[in-house]
């Protein structure tokens, strides 16, 4: 399990690096070397960080269901 922690750990970090950190250069150069660059009708660099959002947001989802385990709280 230990391993999947890290797994997803490493993942999340380099989502957030990618996304709206230095990532979003490379979107942004390979925008500035087409016209109207799009993907899907989206702008290049909003599709770019809406991707990394969304691999931010399932790995959130996998580790809510696999690693981190619901525990018994007293009533308050």
């Amino acid at each position: 399990m230990n391993f999947h922690k890290q797994i997803l750990t490493v993942l999340f970090i380099f989502a957030t690096l990618m996304g709206p950190g230095p990532g979003l250069y490379l979107a942004n150069n390979l925008a500035a070397e087409t016209s109207m660059a799009t993907v899907m009708g989206i702008p290049v660099i909003y599709a770019w960080v809406a991707f990394w959002f969304m691999v931010q947001a399932g790995v959130i989802m996998v580790a809510s269901q696999k690693i981190w385990k619901a525990k018994d709280e007293p009533d308050a």
